[in-house]
C-alpha cells in the first residue's frame, strides 16, 4: 500500500481532532497568527506516530485484520479474529523482521514491537 504525504497529513489532522474530542480538549483549529495549531501534546503525537508506523509495516490485507495499541514503549499488535496459519505466519515474519516478537499468553497472546525499532 502506497501512502502519499498528503494522505498522511490528512489522516494526522483527523486523528488529532478525534483525540482532542475524546480527551475533552478544544477542537478549535485556529491558532494565533504565525503559529501552527497543535491539538496533541508532543508525547501524544509520538504515540500516534508509533502506532501508524507499526500499522504501515503490514500490507493492507493484513493490517485491516489487526489492532494496534501502544503500552509504554511497546506497540501491541492483536488480531481482530482468528488468523489461520498462513496469515499468522505472514504477520509473525513481518514482526520478526521489524525486531519484534510473538508473546504467547492464551487469550492475551499478541505480537509486540518496541517503539525504538520502528
Amino acid at each position: 500500500m502506497e501512502v502519499t504525504n498528503e494522505a498522511i497529513e490528512s489522516l494526522t489532522t483527523a486523528i488529532r481532532i478525534l483525540a482532542s474530542a475524546i480527551n475533552g480538549k478544544s477542537t478549535d483549529l485556529l491558532a494565533p497568527e504565525g503559529r501552527t495549531p497543535s491539538l496533541l501534546s508532543k508525547q501524544e503525537t509520538l504515540e500516534v506516530d508509533s502506532v501508524v508506523k507499526a500499522d504501515n509495516l503490514f500490507p493492507e490485507d493484513l493490517s485491516k485484520l489487526l489492532t494496534f495499541t501502544l503500552q509504554g514503549n511497546i506497540v501491541h499488535i492483536k488480531p481482530k479474529n482468528f488468523l489461520g496459519s498462513d496469515r499468522f505466519a505472514r504477520i509473525a515474519s513481518t514482526v520478526k523482521t521489524a525486531g519484534g516478537e510473538y508473546v504467547s499468553a492464551g487469550k492475551l497472546s499478541h505480537f509486540e514491537i518496541a517503539v525504538e525499532k520502528l
